[in-house]
C-alpha cells in the first residue's frame, strides 16, 4: 500500500465519502472537506464548481531532494524512526507546533512542524518517518519540517521521493496543505467520471483520459505523467477555444450584403491622402467581395508595424457605411481609441458620415447622444473601448464590427460585440504578426489575411543595444536639435530601477543627467484626461521627452519623435519591443531605437535582444518571441485557473493545436459541451484586459 501524505487539516475527521453525484459542474461545497467558509475562499479566487478547482493548475512540479545527500543550504531528506513527540502553542503562530525526536542511522535529531500540531496522532513513537526538512539559520541543529510522511513496513522512501511534487498557487485563506488534500480528494472522487472527449480522438492523439490527466496534474507518479496531463489540457483548451470561434462554430442567417461598387471604391480611395500600397490593395481585393458573400465575414487582418492595417479596416468600414450599415470599431485602450477617432475625424471631414467616440472618460451628455445616435441610426461609425459592449448600447442596423489588437479581447467579448447585430461581419486586427509556424494551424479557424509591405517612406528605425551612459548622451543630443524622445519603462513602480517611479527622479531630479529637459509622464494608472494631456503636450512640442510605459506601444503617432529608449528591455517580449520602435521615424527625419538592459540582467539577455538588431522583419521576430515565451500575448491563449500560460513552443505542442482545430472543424463533439464551455469561460475571465493596462 503506497504511503499517504500527512494530513494538514485540523478539521479533518475520519474517512471521506463521495457524494451521491459529484460532477464537474457540482458546486465546490459538494466536495468533502469544503464547507461554507472554504467555499467562500475559493469563490473570492474565482473558483465556483468542481472543474474550476481541478483546473487550478500547479505553477510547476519539482523533484524532491535525494536521500542521503545534505547540501550546505536548502532542503534535504531525513529518514528514521520516531522516538518521542510533543506539541505546543506559540503566541505568534496559529495552529501550534509538533516536535518529533527522530533517530536516523547516524544521530538523533529534533524536527519541528509549525502550524501543524494536529499531526500529533499521526506520528506515533515507533513510526517510520520520512521528512523533507531545512535547518534553521540561527540554530542549525534544529530542523524545520517542510513535508513529512508516515511509512509502512513495505514502503520504499526512494519511490516517494521520485514522484514530482506539484507547487500550487496560493489561494487566500487556504493553507497549502489543505489545498493539496482537497485537490487530491476531488481528483480521486472523479476518477470514474465520463470523459467528454471521444475515445477515438484521445487514442488518435495519444492523449490520456481526463481523470488520468487530473491525476497527472495533482498527484503524478512521474514526470511523464505530468507531460501527458499538460498535453491533454492543452488539447482541450485549444479545442474549447476553436469551437467558440465563429469561423468554426458558424452562425445562423446570412450576413449583411455590403456592395462596394467601383464608384464607391474610387470615392473611398480619394478620402485617403496617400495611395494604398500593393499589400493594402491586395487585402481590400479579398475583403470587399467577402462583404457581399452569403455568410458573415470572419477575418483576422495581421501585418507588420507600419503595414497599414488601420487604413484597410477604415476602407472596409466606409464600404459598409456606403451600403447604409453601421460600424463598431473596438480598441483595447482609450489612447488607441482616441487615435483612431482623430484619424477618422480628419479623413471624413466634410462628409455626411456620423462618427462618435465612446469610452469611460466621455462626458455623460455625449455618451447619451452617442447611444441615441446608434439606436436611431444617425451615428454611422462608433469608435470605443469595452464601453461599446455595454448592455445599454443597441445599434439600429449593425453591419460590421472591427476589433483592433484582437488578442487583448477575450472570446466572450468578441462574440458580445458581434451579437450587437444579427449575423454581422467581423474584422479583427493584430499589429503583432502571427508567426509563420502557427499560420497553418490558425488559418482554418481564424481566416488569416496578411497585409504586406509598408507605405512609401515608412521604414522602421534601426534598433541596437546600448549602455545607460551612451543612451542618455544621445537623448541630450536629440533633444538639443528640437526633436522628441520617448523614454519607456516596463512598469509603473516596483523594486527594480526599470520603472517610472524610480526612473523619473533618477533621470530628471536636481543634478541628474536629464534635469534640464522638459518632460511629461503617461501610463495606465493615470486618469485618461491626464494621460491624454501629457501626450498632447508632447505632440505639441511643449515638452521634449515623454516618459511612459508600454501604453504608447500602439495608438500614439508623433512624427517629430525620432528616438525611443527602452530601459529594462529584457523584461519585455521581442514583439512588444518591435512595436515600440515603430513609434519613431514616422515623420521626415529618420528614427532610432536603443535597448538598455538592467544592470543585473542575465548575460544571455544580449543574445535574445540582438534579434532586433539583425532584422526588422516582424514575422521573424514574432517566431523568435514564440519560441522563447510562448504565444500568450500573441494569441490571447492563457490557461484558466492560476497556472502558467499555454505554451506552444515545441513541435508537439503545435501539432496539438492544429489537431484540436481540425477536431473542432470536423464536428466530432456536440456544439454544447458543458466541460468545454466551462473551460472556455475560464479562459475568457483571464483574457479580460482592463482599459489601458500598464
Amino acid at each position: 500500500m503506497p504511503p499517504t501524505r500527512p494530513r494538514s487539516d485540523p478539521d479533518h475527521r475520519g474517512t471521506e465519502h463521495a457524494p451521491a453525484a459529484l460532477t464537474f459542474a457540482s458546486p465546490l461545497a459538494s466536495v468533502p472537506g469544503i464547507g461554507p467558509k472554504r467555499a467562500e475562499s475559493f469563490r473570492r479566487a474565482g473558483l465556483e464548481v468542481v472543474l474550476d478547482l481541478l483546473l487550478l493548475t500547479p505553477l510547476r512540479w519539482v523533484k524532491e531532494p535525494e536521500l542521503g545527500v545534505r547540501p550546505e543550504s536548502g532542503p534535504f531528506c531525513v529518514l528514521g524512526t520516531v522516538l518521542d513527540r510533543k506539541k505546543g502553542r506559540l503566541r505568534a503562530v496559529p495552529g501550534g507546533y509538533l516536535e518529533l525526536g527522530v533517530q536516523t542511522e547516524r544521530e538523533k535529531v529534533r524536527i519541528r512542524f509549525y502550524r501543524q500540531a494536529f499531526l500529533f496522532e499521526k506520528f506515533l513513537p515507533g513510526t517510520r518517518f520520512l521528512g523533507v526538512v531545512t535547518a534553521r539559520r540561527e540554530k542549525p541543529a534544529e530542523l524545520v519540517a517542510l513535508r513529512g510522511y508516515s511509512l509502512g513496513a513495505q514502503d520504499d522512501p526512494a519511490e516517494i521521493l521520485r514522484a514530482p511534487r506539484p507547487v500550487w498557487p496560493k489561494v487566500e485563506g487556504l493553507p497549502v496543505g489543505i489545498l493539496a488534500r482537497l485537490l487530491r480528494t476531488t481528483q480521486r472522487l472523479l476518477a470514474d467520471s465520463e470523459d467528454p472527449l471521444p475515445e477515438e480522438v484521445r487514442i488518435a492523439q495519444g492523449l490520456p483520459s481526463l481523470s488520468e490527466a487530473f491525476r497527472g496534474l495533482h498527484a503524478p507518479d512521474c514526470f511523464d505523467a505530468v507531460r501527458l496531463a499538460n498535453e491533454r489540457l492543452l488539447f482541450d483548451r485549444c479545442l474549447a477555444r476553436a469551437m467558440a470561434t465563429p469561423a468554426i462554430s458558424g452562425e445562423p442567417g446570412l450576413g449583411p450584403v455590403i456592395r462596394a461598387s467601383e464608384l464607391v471604391r474610387r470615392r473611398i480611395r480619394a478620402r485617403f491622402p496617400w495611395p494604398f500600397t500593393r499589400g493594402q490593395e491586395q487585402a481590400l481585393a479579398v475583403l470587399w467581395p467577402e462583404l457581399e458573400g452569403p455568410k458573415p465575414m470572419r477575418r483576422l487582418l495581421h501585418g507588420d508595424v507600419g503595414s497599414g492595417k488601420t487604413a484597410v479596416a477604415l476602407a472596409t468600414a466606409l464600404a459598409a457605411i456606403a451600403s447604409k450599415f453601421q460600424v463598431l470599431f473596438l480598441a483595447p485602450t482609450e489612447t488607441l481609441a482616441e487615435q483612431h477617432f482623430a484619424t477618422l475625424d480628419h479623413l471624413l471631414r466634410g462628409s455626411r458620415v456620423g462618427c462618435a467616440i465612446l469610452t469611460r472618460s466621455i462626458e455623460r451628455t455625449k455618451v447619451r447622444e452617442t447611444l441615441r445616435g446608434l439606436a436611431d441610426g444617425s451615428v454611422h461609425l462608433a469608435v470605443g473601448t469595452q464601453s461599446l459592449l455595454s448592455k445599454r448600447l443597441s445599434v439600429k442596423n449593425l453591419g460590421l464590427v472591427i476589433i483592433d489588437e484582437q488578442h487583448r479581447f477575450g472570446v466572450a467579448q468578441r462574440l458580445a460585440a458581434v451579437r450587437k447585430g444579427r449575423s454581422v461581419h467581423l474584422l479583427s486586427m493584430s499589429a503583432t504578426p502571427i508567426p509563420r509556424s502557427l499560420s497553418v494551424a490558425l488559418g482554418g479557424s481564424l481566416n488569416l489575411l496578411g497585409v504586406g509591405g509598408r507605405p512609401a517612406g515608412r521604414q522602421l528605425p534601426p534598433c541596437r543595444l546600448a549602455k545607460m551612459k551612451e543612451a542618455l548622451t544621445l537623448v541630450r543630443e536629440v533633444a538639443a536639435k528640437g526633436e522628441r524622445v520617448y523614454l519607456v519603462f516596463p512598469s509603473i513602480d516596483g523594486e527594480s530601477g526599470a520603472s517610472v517611479a524610480k526612473g523619473v527622479p533618477a533621470l530628471f531630479g536636481p543634478g541628474k543627467a536629464l534635469a534640464h529637459l522638459s518632460f511629461a509622464v503617461a501610463h495606465g494608472r493615470l486618469p485618461s484626461a491626464e494621460r491624454a494631456a501629457a501626450i498632447g503636450r508632447f505632440r505639441a512640442g511643449e515638452v521634449s521627452v515623454l516618459v511612459a510605459t508600454t501604453v504608447i506601444e500602439v495608438g500614439v503617432d508623433v512624427p517629430e519623435a525620432t528616438l525611443i529608449v527602452v530601459f529594462g528591455a529584457e523584461r519585455l517580449g521581442l514583439s512588444s519591443l518591435h512595436q515600440l520602435r515603430g513609434r519613431v521615424g514616422r515623420g521626415t527625419e529618420p528614427g532610432q531605437a536603443l535597448l538598455v538592459p538592467s544592470a543585473k540582467a542575465d548575460p544571455r539577455t544580449s543574445d535574445r535582444l540582438a534579434v532586433l538588431e539583425r532584422t526588422d522583419d516582424g514575422a521573424v521576430i514574432a517566431e523568435e518571441d514564440l519560441r522563447q515565451r510562448g504565444p500568450g500575448d500573441l494569441l490571447g491563449l492563457r490557461q484558466s485557473g492560476f497556472g502558467a500560460r499555454l505554451q506552444l513552443e515545441s513541435g508537439r505542442d503545435r501539432e496539438i493545436f492544429a489537431a484540436a482545430t481540425e477536431c473542432a472543424k470536423a464536428g466530432l463533439l456536440p456544439r454544447t459541451n458543458a466541460y468545454l464551455d466551462r473551460l472556455r469561460d475560464g479562459q475568457d475571465r483571464l483574457l479580460l484586459v482592463p482599459e489601458d493596462a500598464g
